[in-house]
């Protein structure tokens, strides 16, 4: 299961990802476990990951679910 924790749309916190996709900075696109979630902004950055956390900031416009 992957949960998502959105701080003030300045952070956001991934729990229960596999790996980075693609990364710019007004695009962030993260395989999770059954699907993907793409997250989108502003001057995005990875401020923290580990093997299964991540957490993202910036200034964050929108987050939607991509089948896979």
């Amino acid at each position: 299961m992957t949960r998502i924790i959105l701080y003030d749309q300045k952070s956001i916190h991934i729990d229960g990802y596999k790996n980075i996709i693609s990364f710019s900075e007004d695009r962030i696109c993260i395989q999770c476990k059954k699907n993907a979630v793409e997250i989108t902004g502003d001057k995005l950055f990875v401020s923290s990951f580990s093997g299964i956390e991540m957490t993202i900031g910036g200034k964050i416009t929108g987050i939607r679910w991509i089948d896979m």
